[in-house]
């Protein structure tokens, strides 16, 4: 599995920095909005954007739509209607500037919020 970090090559929020390292593993796209699963450890965990997520996601009953909006990307999840930025175990993933790990999906930073929100979304 290739790795999704590299401390060896820290970068920085502000100057819009995207790590070499920050690829969907599933189509190579990159300097795009990633997800990752939640609680998983690092050397475990798995890199994917956009589409390929809602090709992952696509569920009898369930086609989760992508939409951008100025807080980022948005899933809109059919019958009812609801957004969020996740969508089942995966969360937006954001790179500590160290590159050696991601944050929390509840601990990331403004810096890394703006940084990951800044990103295309590769629809």
């Amino acid at each position: 599995m290739p790795k999704i970090v590299n401390k060896k090559t820290p970068f920085k929020y502000a100057a819009g920095e995207v790590p070499e390292t920050y690829k969907c593993q599933l189509c190579g796209a990159t300097h795009v909005k990633l997800w990752r699963k939640y609680q998983m450890f690092v050397e475990d965990n798995t890199l994917v954007c956009a589409p390929c997520l809602s090709r992952l996601k696509t569920t009898v009953g369930f086609v989760p739509k992508f939409r951008d909006t100025k807080y980022g990307g948005r899933w809109t999840k059919p019958a009812g209607g609801q957004e969020s930025d996740s969508i089942g175990e995966f969360v937006p993933a954001v790179p500590t500037e160290e590159n050696d790990t991601f944050w929390g999906y509840s601990s990331v930073p403004k810096g890394g919020c703006d940084w990951w929100n800044k990103l295309p979304n590769g629809m």
